[in-house]
């Protein structure tokens, strides 16, 4: 479900939302609603670009 979905349904706004799934840690991905933690390779990958980039 979106965030205009998920307000809706719950008969909030929807910066509410937005602000409790921030808080939770939480990306809409590909369809859900998923934490937002890199992998270890996902960290690597940022730092090698940032130390290409620099």
């Amino acid at each position: 479900r979106s965030q205009k979905q998920l307000a809706e349904a719950l008969n909030c706004a929807q910066s509410v939302i937005s602000d409790r799934l921030e808080a939770l840690g939480k990306v809409y991905k590909k369809g859900k609603w998923v934490p937002y933690e890199l992998k270890p390779r996902d960290i690597e990958r940022r730092k090698t670009t940032c130390e290409i980039l620099l």
